[in-house]
């Protein structure tokens, strides 16, 4: 990858592309690019950390503060994000079980089991809910 302009592809290569893979020509290479990510700081994650807790515990919105913990790239999150989202999935299945929709709690228990087999593949058996809710050091 070119650090700010393009660099033309192989024919070689272009030529085994398959039909998919013919967008990523059309946006050139390099870390100025808009195919390039943004990167995230240590600041930024806990704004949006703290930003997810605001709507999940104190605006009582358990759905929208999840989709703000999911914005987190995977490489900054740690047992805080983990643990933070698994509360706020055990909040949602409450809340949905009480109000009698089932197939969203069920859905949210589905996503809580994918979020605790991540955690024990990551950390090993943990239990998040003795986590201390402090970043990793």
């Amino acid at each position: 990858m070119s650090f700010v302009g393009t660099r033309p592809e192989a024919v070689k290569y272009v030529e085994k592309y398959k039909p998919e893979y013919m967008a990523t020509l059309l946006l050139p290479a390099g870390i100025t690019s808009e195919a390039t990510p943004p990167s995230l700081d240590d600041s930024d994650y806990e704004k949006i950390l703290e930003k997810a807790l605001h709507v999940g515990y104190q605006k009582h919105n358990e759905e929208k503060a999840i989709e703000i913990l999911d914005n987190v790239p995977k490489n900054f999150r740690d047992k805080q994000w983990y643990a933070v989202k698994r509360q706020l999935l055990e909040n949602s299945i409450r809340k949905h079980s009480l109000a009698k929709r089932d197939i969203l709690a069920n859905e949210y228990t589905k996503e809580l089991k994918k979020l605790d087999d991540v955690v024990e593949q990551k950390y090993g058996n943990i239990n998040l809910r003795e986590v201390d809710l402090l970043p990793d050091m």
